[in-house]
């Protein structure tokens, strides 16, 4: 599942009773700003002194515990990678990266249902490391440029330490920051209220943007989904269907039958609706919400449909034609009739013209932006849905086809 570009970076472990052990971990360059030269640091003032360093990140996800029942603590804990990531890679969330586990940068205790409850927006976690510190400050000061600042200083691994309740934690990488405190001669006064950050949203060059990604690991599943060891693996017939974000599992299914409409001659289709729904059971789980969007891919066996241009190849959801964003991907949970619609008229009438695939995948989504394409196939979060396709149910997986047969 490619998981670079991720919005939301994901810290936390979770046992969780079907889809197994997860356990995640976020790797994040530093992108240094340049907001008065735009090819050095530039400081406020002079004589500037060292105050602190403090990582700022905002909660935006929780999974696996309903904080807003319970106080429970977590722990998180920040280091140093070994290496700057590569640029414009895109990283999966099976990939490792080395970081070094003997020194620790910084670590934090805290209480997710206080930053719910208080809308206190970020948690801080103070950088105590000296070695870094002193490194961030030599590079500001020195006014180093991109090359010589990410020469000087790595980026940081946020791994999970502990929790009363195991949970997974999502953070906002977007408006997320490390914050230097610093004084300095100002006007020929002491000026002790400056900052500098360095963020990991920038662009850090004209192609690409700072590196960062989620790594996901998932063990010990459940009997069902045991078999699904690798990405060639796959489980065939099952009355339920699994897909989760960011762990690599993902729901299949074949079209092939409306193919037997071309045995009654020329057809032209006025309208085809896809319709899934969730078990009942799962609907209101507040510690395992269902995904509010759900988004096709275009399948190929056990691998994404890619257009020219290495993207997903994804299907449009035709109840929201006139959107040119993202958005017109997905699929919205209804809460009344509680199941999911995609109108794919036209996709379908082009697999009936032979040019679509049968194959699609059913992945969770987040409702984003299309720039950040590979966090909203499945990368920022571990969402997950159990598709009743029961023979005995009546939210079975339907394909409502209208159409028209053209006779000559």
């Amino acid at each position: 599942m490619p998981t670079s570009g991720s919005h939301i970076v994901l810290v936390g472990e979770h046992s969780d009773p079907v889809f197994g052990d997860i356990k995640a971990n976020a790797f994040m360059d530093l992108s240094p700003s340049f907001l008065v030269d735009s090819s050095k640091i530039t400081l406020t003032g002079t004589n500037q002194v060292f105050k602190s360093l403090t990582l700022n990140l905002p909660l935006r996800y929780t999974y696996g515990v309903d904080f807003s029942q319970t106080d429970d603590p977590q722990t998180i804990e920040i280091y140093e990678l070994k290496d700057t990531l590569e640029l414009g890679k895109t990283y999966i969330n099976t990939d490792v990266v080395e970081y070094d586990a003997t020194r620790l940068l910084g670590t934090v205790t805290f209480k997710p249902k206080e930053l719910i409850d208080t809308k206190a927006g970020a948690l801080g976690v103070e950088i105590t490391d000296t070695d870094y510190q002193q490194r961030i400050f030599n590079a500001t000061v020195g006014r180093a440029t991109l090359d010589e600042f990410i020469n000087q200083v790595k980026g940081i691994a946020i791994v999970y330490k502990s929790g009363s309740s195991n949970a997974i934690l999502g953070f906002d990488r977007t408006v997320a920051s490390l914050n230097m405190a610093y004084s300095a001669e100002v006007d020929g006064q002491i000026n002790n209220d400056l900052i500098y950050s360095v963020f990991f949203s920038n662009e850090i060059n004209r192609t690409n943007t700072v590196p960062v990604f989620n790594q996901i690991r998932s063990t010990n599943r459940s009997s069902v989904l045991r078999a699904l060891s690798n990405t060639t693996t796959e489980v065939e017939g099952t009355p339920i269907l699994h897909t989760q974000a960011g762990t690599g599992v993902v729901a299949r299914i074949d079209l092939v039958d409306v193919l037997k409409l071309k045995q009654k001659g020329e057809v032209s289709i006025n309208k085809a609706e896809l319709v899934f729904s969730p078990l009942l059971e799962t609907v209101n789980n507040k510690a395992h919400p269902i995904p509010s969007h759900l988004i096709l891919i275009q399948a190929n066996g056990n691998n994404y449909d890619r257009l020219p241009n290495g993207r997903s190849a994804l299907w449009v959801n035709e109840e929201v034609p006139n959107l040119d964003n993202f958005g017109r991907h997905l699929s919205v949970y209804n809460s009344v009739f509680k199941h999911y619609t995609y109108n794919i008229t036209q996709q379908l009438q082009q697999v009936l013209n032979g040019s679509q695939g049968t194959q699609l995948f059913v992945v969770p989504s987040a409702l984003t932006s299309d720039n950040n394409h590979t966090g909203a196939i499945g990368g920022e979060s571990v969402t997950r849905l159990m598709i009743d396709n029961q023979a005995s149910s009546n939210r079975k997986i339907q394909l409502k086809v209208f159409y028209t047969i053209v006779k000559q």
